[in-house]
């Protein structure tokens, strides 16, 4: 079992440094340096053991985990560049939201 270790452990630090790579032109494109990156992230992370905040009707709003990353789409939709880039992204995310309502709803 130990013999394949190194070929293991050499797979494991390809896919770490592929997802570095990927998360760095993320960033990149998000036009985010990497101290913002991690302070957003921080953000996230201690937003998550805040109490939710109860809207009415079953539903809650968790300050880590819809709150933040709200803000953050919103940032990003003002700052787009193009007129069709403010839109695709809500667009979409407005068709999988209505497609995800869908799927659940036929699954009752």
């Amino acid at each position: 079992m130990y013999a394949r270790a190194p070929g293991i452990m050499l797979v494991v630090i390809v896919i770490a440094v592929i997802y570095l790579i990927l998360l760095h032109r993320a960033l990149n494109r998000l036009r985010m340096d990497k101290k913002t990156a991690l302070i957003l992230v921080a953000m996230i992370y201690v937003g998550g053991f805040a109490p939710s905040i109860p809207l009415g009707g079953g539903l809650a709003l968790n300050i880590g985990g819809m709150g933040i990353p709200l803000g953050i789409c919103v940032y990003l939709v003002l700052k787009a560049p193009a007129g069709k880039d403010k839109w695709r992204g809500p667009l979409t995310a407005l068709a999988v939201a209505a497609l995800s309502g869908a799927w659940i709803a036929s699954c009752r």
